[in-house]
């Protein structure tokens, strides 16, 4: 039986039952989203501190983490500020480009499967593992993304009422 990934949509992940923190949805206005508790609560990301943007090359999984991903497998795009109220701007490069836009204005930093959309309600979750160490971090996932990657119940470590209603 293989772990939670679907092998023919990434490398290698660990076998490691998941983490449910909290949706938000990104703030149609500014780009915002609220950064759960339970990431500071796991202390994957510190209050008033900075996370980084980043996503999987193969899959285009959108990750934040408290420090710069180095693995190759990695892009990391930028770093934003915590605010006071645990808001964290999501970089620009991850919104898709405007329709209008030029093709010489389209950034080629964000691979299109990283895409963010305002308006999109987007889940907060990490593997059993990627809270420890000097880098921290959790994936931002869609929900067809998390129902893709969590297709059991006993996937999910923890509580059980936090997973979504959806499972």
């Amino acid at each position: 039986m293989s772990g939670p990934f679907d092998e023919s949509e990434t490398k290698s992940q660990p076998d490691s039952g998941w983490i449910y923190v909290a949706p938000d949805t990104v703030k149609h206005q500014t780009g915002r989203v609220v950064l759960p508790d339970g990431l500071f609560e796991a202390e994957i990301l510190e209050d008033r501190g900075t996370a980084y943007w980043a996503y999987d090359r193969v899959v285009g999984v959108v990750i934040v983490s408290n420090a710069e991903l180095e693995d190759d497998d990695y892009h990391t795009v930028d770093d934003m500020a915590i605010y006071g109220d645990r808001q964290c701007k999501i970089p620009e490069p991850f919104f898709p480009p405007d329709h209008d836009a030029r093709p010489d204005q389209v950034s080629e930093a964000v691979h299109q499967k990283a895409y963010v959309r305002r308006g999109e309600r987007r889940h907060f979750v990490y593997q059993v593992g990627m809270d420890e160490g000097e880098t921290r971090s959790c994936y931002l996932l869609t929900d067809e993304q998390l129902q893709k990657r969590i297709t059991s119940a006993d996937d999910w470590v923890g509580n059980f009422d936090s997973i979504p209603k959806f499972f």
